[in-house]
């Protein structure tokens, strides 16, 4: 059915459990792909696990090797960490080197009882805004009005611009940064297939992910449900010339058969 590389979106409907398999099915992607060239990414860790074994039950034979199936985040944590040659920050270190990096300072209005609200506030900034912070004190100088609140975030977005500064001199890479740094690995994926499943409204971190992705692997299926809240990702995923797939009616439930049975 299809003799040029697949680059598809689909429309899911909404409660149609065994939509994916049907549509890999049709494709005839067990007779194109070995197990082991496809990647699954989807957000849900539970629907990762059951798509393994929906991929897995198309091959009619018994495989030595799985599709891999996960998360984008754990993807990047998983590449980075095979290739990077950076020691690894998680949320406890990143929270010491902020009170360091606080210590350290005369005139910060922030101290040890703020240290968490920093660390969300970077985990935060990393996943929808990793680019030009600068401009934040700016921009929310149009919707903040006390003084104190505005000088507090222009500290804080200060701090934590010293933070990553600190990681850059010091060779360490903060696991909120995994995406980041796994952009520019992407290409050693020996993947030659990937189903995107459930990111309908991808941050700018993932979005930078999936274009590298994209360029990297040949053949794509994004599958998103047929909804009105998945209008922002599929807006993104078309702009990547991804062809169309009309959305299939659902499936009618089935009708439940009464028997009569005579009564005595």
């Amino acid at each position: 059915m299809y003799s040029k590389p697949i680059r598809l979106l689909a429309r899911r409907p909404l409660c149609s459990p065994g939509f994916m398999r049907k549509l890999l099915a049709e494709l005839k992607v067990a007779e194109r792909f070995a197990p082991q060239e496809i990647l699954y990414l989807t957000p849900n860790k539970r629907r990762a696990h059951s798509a393994e074994f929906e991929i897995a039950s198309l091959y009619p034979d018994a495989i030595l090797q799985t599709p891999k199936c996960l998360d984008l985040q754990t993807l990047a944590r998983e590449l980075v960490l095979f290739r990077a040659q950076k020691g690894i920050v998680d949320e406890r270190d990143r929270r010491f080197i902020l009170l360091k990096l606080i210590h350290e300072s005369d005139d910060l209005l922030f101290g040890e009882e703020h240290l968490g609200l920093l660390s969300n506030l970077y985990a935060e900034l990393k996943r929808y805004h990793p680019q030009e912070w600068g401009k934040i004190p700016d921009i929310s100088k149009q919707v903040i009005f006390d003084a104190d609140t505005a000088l507090r975030l222009d500290q804080a977005v200060g701090l934590l611009a010293q933070y990553e500064n600190y990681l850059e001199e010091q060779r360490l890479l903060d696991h909120e940064m995994f995406s980041e740094e796994a952009v520019g690995l992407a290409p050693s994926f020996s993947y030659k297939f990937v189903i995107v499943e459930g990111y309908f409204e991808p941050g700018q971190a993932e979005r930078e992910m999936f274009k590298a992705l994209f360029s990297a692997i040949p053949e794509v299926i994004i599958i998103i449900p047929e909804h009105k809240l998945a209008a922002e990702g599929e807006r993104f995923f078309l702009a990547h010339n991804f062809s169309q797939r009309p959305t299939p009616e659902p499936e009618k439930p089935p009708v439940p058969v009464w028997n009569r049975f005579p009564s005595r």
